[in-house]
């Protein structure tokens, strides 16, 4: 694995681990594409609390650091997220940390 791959993997695991919200966002996402909605909803059976503009913060970040992408971009509403093969390749590194 090169220097900046193997980096980009550990911010991405980091990122991640930091903080209960992104957990919960990060275990729901899938390589199936899934709304905000309905990402926030199965979110909330691992963190009670989580509200949309906390999801649509989550997801922004996830895209910007390659976790996931958001399929139809040009759209205002009705946004498809799904995870990308990094993003996949993290969740398997991370399934125990997930599982808890």
């Amino acid at each position: 694995m090169s220097d900046e791959l193997q980096y980009g993997s550990y911010k991405a695991e980091r990122l991640i681990a930091s903080g209960s919200q992104k957990k919960a966002v990060f275990k729901v996402l899938k390589s199936a594409v899934m709304t905000p909605t309905l990402i926030r909803k199965r979110s909330m059976e691992y963190n009670e609390k989580i509200d949309m503009a906390s999801v649509s913060k989550i997801l922004k970040c996830f895209v910007k650091n390659g976790l996931a992408e958001c399929v139809n971009e040009e759209e205002r509403t009705g946004r498809l997220y799904k995870l990308t093969k990094f993003g996949e390749e993290i969740k398997e590194k991370l399934k125990e940390l997930l599982e808890d």
